[in-house]
């Protein structure tokens, strides 16, 4: 038996939900660019360690 009825309105905000939820990560969303400017200041503390000597 197949379900060619139209999505509900549950079914709909969840789709929604779902799409709003997936496109929070990755370089362009605020959490990876979070995270990649904390990547950032480690690399320059661990170049600055590596090279100047601890402070």
């Amino acid at each position: 038996m197949s379900n060619d009825a139209a999505p509900t309105h549950r079914e709909r905000n969840a789709e929604a939900a779902s799409e709003r939820a997936m496109a929070w990560y990755g370089w362009g969303s605020p959490v990876g660019l979070g995270v990649f400017v904390i990547a950032l200041g480690v690399a320059a503390i661990m170049f600055r360690v590596a090279f100047f000597g601890a402070p």
